[in-house]
């Protein structure tokens, strides 16, 4: 199957919640802003970017409960999805931002698919970032490139 139509499955850790997720991420991103540290349980949140129309919930949609999270480092609303059985976090979906509106933001320890192969590309908040944690290794620009 090619990486654009790639199905690739989630779930939340008590099975409830189950969506699937079509094609390839726009980005991989690592946050470290204290709301996502206190939502993940751990030092940063794995977030993955995809379009809203590559993200479908095939079973459990009753078990999603939202979280608007509006004390954030960005000084943004973010509606953060969740399982209220289990409490694993979902999905985020940036309520402020225009550009993002079309966009859902899939927490990476909910997929499936062993992510070993796909690092983050970049990282947000880094002066939150905890001493342990290394520092996000951008990907080294190819020639003619302008990013």
């Amino acid at each position: 199957m090619a990486a654009a139509n790639a199905l690739r499955r989630g779930s939340c850790l008590c099975q409830s919640v189950k969506f699937s997720i079509t094609g390839t991420p726009a980005r991989h991103i690592q946050c470290n802003c204290l709301n996502c540290q206190k939502s993940s349980g751990s030092a940063f949140l794995t977030n993955i970017l995809f379009k809203r129309d590559q993200y479908k919930v095939e079973s459990g949609a009753e078990h999603i409960k939202v979280f608007k999270d509006t004390s954030t480092d960005s000084g943004g609303t973010l509606e953060r999805s969740f399982c209220s059985n289990c409490g694993s976090p979902l999905h985020i979906r940036n309520v402020s931002n225009p550009k993002m509106s079309g966009n859902i933001v899939v927490c990476g320890g909910t997929v499936d698919e062993n992510y070993k192969n796909f690092k983050p590309q970049s990282e947000l908040f880094p002066h939150r970032r905890h001493a342990w944690v290394p520092e996000v290794q951008k990907p080294p620009k190819r020639e003619g490139s302008k990013m």
